[in-house]
C-alpha cells in the first residue's frame, strides 16, 4: 500500500444492484483515479479464505493438495471480516485472527458427492452458496473417507486471488463519467465491495499503479 494524497472528490451514483452484480457512474475522478479504485476492488479489500488445511485421513482419489487448493478457492461470507486482526500476536492461528471448520465423512453408499455442506464451523462465516446450490468439493466411493481441519484468515487480493472479493471489476468513460460494472464472489455484498474501497480511495492509502506496475 501506498500513501497518496487524499480523494475526497469522487461520489458514485448506483444504476443497478443485484445479489452478486454492480453497475455503478463515478463521478469527480479522472482515469487514473478510476483505474486505482478498480485495482482497489480487486486487491485490496478484505475477505476470508481458508489458508491451512490439515489432513488427517484421505483415501479419495484426489491428493491432498488438490484438495487444499479446493478448500481455499472457497469464497466464505466475510460481513464479519472487520472482526478478525491481520496481524495476531499469536503463534499459529486463534478465535481473534481466524475461523477453524472441521470435514468428515465416510461414504457408506456406491458413491457420495462431499460439498461445502459438509465443512461444519462458524455459524457466521459459511461457504457461499452458487446459485442456490453449494459447491462440490469431491466425491468419494464405497468405504473411502476423508477428515480434515480447516482454517480461514483475512486477506487481500493482492496476496493471493482467493481473497479477491470480485470476480470481475471493469470501467468504461462515457462524458466524464465513468461506469463501473462489477461482479462479486459472494463474500461480500456487491454495495460492502463499493464502500470498503471508496473508504481506501478517500483516505489516501491505496496502491499506487506506478509502483505497482498496473
Amino acid at each position: 500500500m501506498t500513501l497518496l494524497a487524499p480523494v475526497q472528490d469522487v461520489r458514485t451514483e448506483a444504476v443497478k444492484i443485484e445479489n452478486e452484480f454492480v453497475s455503478f457512474q463515478l463521478r469527480g475522478a479522472d482515469t487514473w483515479t478510476a483505474n486505482v479504485l478498480r485495482k482497489i476492488m480487486l486487491s485490496h479489500v478484505p475477505t476470508l479464505a481458508i489458508d491451512l488445511v490439515c489432513i488427517d485421513t484421505n483415501t479419495s482419489l484426489l491428493p491432498d493438495e488438490e484438495i487444499a487448493h479446493r478448500l481455499g478457492l472457497i469464497p466464505l461470507l466475510s460481513s464479519t471480516v472487520s472482526s478478525y486482526v491481520e496481524e495476531c500476536t499469536c503463534t499459529d492461528y486463534c478465535s481473534l485472527c481466524s475461523v477453524s471448520f472441521s470435514l468428515s465423512v465416510t461414504c457408506n453408499e456406491a458413491s457420495l458427492d462431499v460439498t461445502t455442506l459438509d465443512l461444519k464451523g462458524a455459524t457466521q462465516v459459511k461457504p457461499c452458496l452458487v446459485e442456490g446450490q453449494s459447491i462440490p468439493l469431491l466425491r468419494l466411493k464405497r468405504g473411502q473417507s476423508i477428515c480434515l481441519t480447516a482454517v480461514a484468515k483475512r486477506g487481500i487480493g493482492q496476496m493471493h486471488s482467493k481473497w479477491s472479493p470480485v470476480a470481475l471489476a471493469s470501467f468504461s468513460n462515457e462524458a466524464d463519467v465513468y461506469i463501473f460494472h462489477a461482479e462479486t464472489t459472494g463474500s461480500l455484498s456487491p454495495s460492502e465491495v463499493v464502500e470498503t474501497a471508496l473508504g481506501l480511495l478517500r483516505s489516501g492509502i491505496y496502491p499506487c499503479p506506478t509502483v505497482l506496475g498496473y
